[in-house]
């Protein structure tokens, strides 16, 4: 069996346990393929970053909620429902019994504290070594305690085929007798694609390949026109029409996360190209009316733009075996995090 070491910047990456994929990597004891670690220092890393990050979430939806006319929200039916007080010691409460729950069940085993010696990592940090290096020195520490935990860790119990996956560029260059690797996506894949149900739903994905790529488009379609992404890339001239000229998708990558009892969810990936001509007035052709103070234009400019931009795609499909799956998929979120915006002299095409 598989070793697996998770450290704590893959549950932030992938949003603590919301994420398909940090349930990709637990789901993996479910069926025997390798088992779970974390350090007793990511443990309670895990549990402060879900504090800070949930405290700054729970702020923004106070501040949110207190807008100047959100009041009127209160006249939709189900606004209770809808905007619903959050308790935050709740919140937080569960989220640790939902952790100390996969420890008590064996899903995730801990790596607890021991005595070590720490001369080797007073001279790491002395002499630059990994994980030492140019960021914060408030994360390298507990970077290097970890690691020297993990690595006393393998030699106590004598561990093999041991994968650190960790996202900390530092920490991906330690000497280490585990392999350490940022592509637990690619991990999952491999693994996931030896099961049945994986390749009944590689057969779904290639059936709706077109919808897929449909999809993309319409992620962009649906944003692509609003003029306030295009005023730094055209110098902030005034804007009189938007075009967009074409949405290029690239060859889809298919990678299954996760695998439960009735479905399968994997992440899709593409380079999506867009094209866009945007309508701006020609400063060339203008004149300034100095009784109102203003310039006039008689004449508009188009100036064209393209830009790359690297998405992703999580869907989820309905596999009980091989004879009993649906031939359709549902979206279970598409370009999270991506950013569209037209400000460098790259943009220009």
């Amino acid at each position: 069996m598989k070793n697996i070491i998770i450290d704590t910047c893959v549950f932030v990456q992938e949003n603590f346990f919301h994420g398909h994929k940090i349930n990709g990597l637990l789901n993996l004891h479910d069926k025997e393929i390798a088992k779970i670690f974390i350090t007793e220092i990511t443990y309670h890393e895990v549990l402060k970053k879900f504090n800070d990050f949930f405290t700054e979430g729970l702020a923004s939806y106070i501040k949110l909620k207190g807008a100047m006319g959100f009041k009127l929200l209160k006249n939709v039916n189900g606004y209770d429902n809808l905007f619903q007080d959050i308790n935050k010691e709740s919140v937080l409460n569960d989220f640790k019994r939902k952790l100390d729950k996969y420890i008590s069940e064996g899903v995730i085993e801990i790596i607890p504290y021991k005595l070590l010696n720490i001369d080797t990592i007073f001279n790491d940090y002395f002499n630059g070594n990994p994980p030492f290096g140019q960021k914060n020195k408030k994360s390298e520490f507990p970077d290097a305690f970890t690691s020297k935990l993990i690595e006393e860790f393998i030699a106590e119990k004598g561990l093999s085929d041991v994968t650190i996956f960790s996202l900390d560029n530092d920490f991906s260059q330690l000497d280490s007798k585990a392999t350490i690797s940022k592509d637990y996506i690619s991990f999952l894949n491999i693994e996931n694609s030896k099961l049945e149900k994986a390749e009944v739903a590689e057969r779904v994905y290639i059936l709706n390949q077109e919808s897929i790529i449909d999809q993309f488009k319409d992620w962009f379609e649906d944003r692509l026109y609003d003029y306030n992404l295009y005023h730094d890339a055209v110098n902030w001239k005034d804007i009189h029409d938007v075009e967009v000229e074409d949405i290029n998708v690239d060859a889809l990558e298919f990678s299954v996360v996760d695998i439960t009892d009735k479905e399968v969810f994997a992440e899709i990936t593409s380079n999506v190209s867009v094209k866009i001509d945007v309508t701006t007035d020609n400063e060339e052709f203008r004149y300034y009316d100095s009784d109102d103070k203003t310039y006039h234009f008689f004449d508009t400019d188009s100036v064209s733009l393209i830009k790359t931009f690297k998405c992703s795609m999580t869907i989820g499909i309905e596999v009980n075996n091989k004879e009993d799956y649906s031939e359709e998929y549902e979206i279970e979120s598409i370009n999270e995090g991506v950013e569209i915006y037209f400000d460098s002299i790259e943009d220009f095409y």
